[in-house]
């Protein structure tokens, strides 16, 4: 036996009252002996206590299955963390509801596993068709919509009875160029506030021009509904030299493209069974305060009145956003649905490396915590607010191997070993002395020179995500985004007006015409900018096997184009099209 092992001894009616060890010592006599929590015994539902003490001599045995499951009340269903611990037979279930309701925290220091472990309540929630909503700093959740093909996690998901998946992403980000083949996230320019515009200022603004602003947002009110553009007018009717300083960086707002009279609908971020990846990666920290703000503030405005359905928000890197000693844009909101979330089924995730830093308004909130290894002293004084953590457990959270995490909020504390993820896990620490060459080698057609389209000026390739489906002599191309049959028209690789998950086996064979495009058969390394699958093959495998049977063969490939300011030539047949 071991510590945090769990024993069991008979107790009164001949019930087994569990326990769990905390400490082992070894004497010069050749004893070993252990200290034992006593857990008690489960009876109507209910954890009691023992009301008189073992009796000296008593037998322990170590627990089974049955004992801890009913002891521990660990549910059948709901959200499958993994196995205990010590105990690796009894699977960890956390009750779905509970957890949404009732908000988490994941708490780690780097490398610890914070974001594995998220990333498999991720998972859970969409298997339950969850909202997910992922405040993404480091572009690590994407992964969610690929599947595992890590050969030794492939092996050990045996021991969890769980297989490869692929999950529905839709990825969002302030800015496509640095995050490609994601979809640009706005929000409405109505009615802004000055500190909300003042905080996208490229510098600090003086008195005199933070006096500007806010006079010209002032007057804007006076008149009603306002925009930017609005603004950037009253502004110039000014009188002083600050304006035209405060016209040019409200011109630099502008250009963030953040702020559009065509925002993103907030149906279309959440969606049951989606994760909605909102990945901050390239922004600055500024753009990432008012995006998190506004997207957090707009969400509880349409969930409180039922417009979206109820969700799950997580947010990584919690410690920037809400931060102990310092209040910022983003904070007040956070503050808010910590607190009056669970009413209205907004679920909010905190996870950060850092949670001496991080809001303890907001942490107190949390009725479910996942603690990994944490051995800053300021951290573990953080967290050592919650409930089931004495010495004993603070010393485990010091010495957690990597896989091991605690979980708090029940009746006992539980060390969980996590299972192995279905998905990618995009959180990979790099190894800068791992310099291996970077080759990005992917399947596509044949490619004309980038040199014959030198009279059109500027172009980059581009390589549009395809999924190639095969059976029995049948070729057919599917649009990786939109999910659209593909064929050639006039030169010119077309979208068919019909989403394969619509069409039947007689519509295909009318459509042979789809065969015509060819079937790509070269592997080449991508010189050019990838486009994001938005349409997963487990969109369309689905439908593949219905219409061609289970010999049907799904592969990702790529699709060349040339694209320039005003053209878009296709790189297989050198068709050129206006790119407006």
């Amino acid at each position: 036996m071991k510590n945090l092992d769990f024993v069991a001894i008979k107790g009164a009616e001949d019930s087994w009252v569990l326990s769990q060890i905390d400490g082992v010592e070894s004497h010069p006599d050749g004893k070993t002996i252990a200290n034992c929590d006593i857990i008690g015994v489960r009876k109507g539902g209910t954890l009691l206590g023992l009301k008189t003490p073992v009796k000296p001599s008593s037998l322990v045995y170590s627990a089974d299955k049955k004992i801890i499951q009913e002891t521990l009340d660990l549910p059948k269903g709901g959200i499958y963390l993994g196995t205990l611990d010590a105990n690796k037979d009894v699977p960890v279930f956390v009750d779905a509801g509970e957890l949404v309701s009732k908000h988490l925290c994941v708490l780690a220091q780097t490398g610890s596993g914070k974001s594995y472990v998220t990333g498999v309540i991720v998972e859970e929630l969409l298997e339950k068709k969850i909202p997910v909503i992922v405040i993404d700093s480091h572009g690590e959740y994407v992964s969610l919509g690929t599947e595992n093909q890590n050969p030794k996690e492939i092996e050990k998901m045996q021991e969890f009875g769980i297989s490869p998946k692929a999950y529905r992403v839709r990825e969002y980000s302030t800015d496509s160029r640095v995050n490609p083949g994601a979809e640009q996230i706005t929000f409405s320019d109505k009615n802004l506030e000055a500190t909300e515009i003042a905080s996208l200022f490229p510098a600090k603004a003086s008195a005199s021009q933070t006096g500007v602003l806010y006079a010209a947002v002032l007057e804007a009110k006076r008149k009603g509904e306002y925009n930017l553009v609005d603004i950037i007018e009253i502004v110039g009717a000014m009188e002083g030299a600050s304006k035209w300083t405060v016209i040019n960086m409200l011109e630099v707002v502008r250009a963030t493209n953040l702020f559009t009279d065509n925002p993103t609908p907030l149906k279309d971020i959440v969606k049951p069974g989606t994760a909605s990846i909102i990945n901050l990666r390239g922004a600055s920290p500024e753009i990432q305060q008012v995006v998190v703000h506004r997207l957090v503030e707009k969400l509880f405005e349409q969930r409180k009145i039922g417009r979206v359905p109820p969700l799950f928000l997580i947010v990584e890197e919690a410690h920037n956003f809400c931060p102990e000693k310092e209040v910022r844009m983003s904070s007040k909101i956070l503050r808010t649905v910590a607190s009056e979330g669970r009413k209205f089924g907004f679920g909010l995730c905190i996870v950060s490396q850092r949670p001496a830093r991080v809001d303890k308004n907001i942490l107190s909130q949390c009725n479910t915590q996942v603690i990994l290894r944490v051995t800053n002293p300021n951290d573990l004084k953080a967290i050592a607010y919650a409930e089931g953590i004495n010495k004993s457990v603070e010393k485990e959270i010091r010495n957690l191997s990597t896989g091991t995490a605690l979980m708090l909020g029940r009746e006992v504390p539980l060390f969980v070993n996590v299972r192995v993820k279905r998905t990618k896990h995009g959180g990979v620490t790099v190894s800068v002395t791992d310099q291996k060459a970077a080759v990005d080698t992917i399947l596509s057609f044949d490619c004309l020179e980038q040199a014959a389209f030198k009279k059109y000026g500027k172009i980059k390739k581009v390589y549009y995500p395809i999924w190639l489906i095969k059976s029995a002599g049948d070729r057919f191309i599917i649009d990786g985004i939109k999910g659209r049959l593909m064929r050639h028209e006039k030169g010119w690789l077309a979208g068919a007006p019909v989403e394969f998950s619509e069409v039947n086996a007689a519509r295909l064979k009318s459509m042979k015409d789809a065969a015509k495009v060819g079937y790509p058969t070269k592997i080449v390394t991508a010189d050019g900018e990838l486009l994001s699958f938005k349409v997963l093959k487990m969109d369309i495998a689905g439908t593949a096997s219905a219409v061609f049977g289970k010999t049907a063969l799904v592969k990702e490939a790529y699709y060349p184009y040339f694209v320039g300011q005003n053209v878009m030539i296709d790189g297989v047949t050198g068709t050129v099209r206006d790119a407006g």
